[in-house]
């Protein structure tokens, strides 16, 4: 099943001085979670158009029902994000 987890946002650990917010959620064998910062959805293409969630998520959705493998679409999903910037990223974009 294809979802987001939800969570409260918090500052990074290490960049603050409080505690960091612990959170949990229950996951099934077989459950892949991706994490990602914001450079990802936000890649534009060089005439402003934006990666964003949408497409993200379709992309999972696509991997997901062709059953490939969570590093195949750790890979493609990367070369999407690359693809939307021609290669290049001007941000911090991460997936893991």
């Amino acid at each position: 099943m294809l979802g987001a987890l939800t969570c409260e946002p918090s500052v990074p650990f290490g960049l603050d001085s409080g505690s960091p917010r612990v959170q949990s959620t229950a996951l099934e064998p077989g459950d892949s979670v991706l994490l990602y910062t914001d450079g990802v959805i936000e890649a534009r293409t060089a005439a402003g158009a934006e990666l964003g969630l949408e497409r993200l998520v379709d992309l999972l959705e696509r991997e997901a029902a062709a059953e490939t493998a969570p590093e195949e679409t750790l890979r493609r999903l990367i070369r999407s994000t690359l693809d939307v910037r021609g290669g290049t990223l001007r941000d911090d974009a991460t997936l893991v």
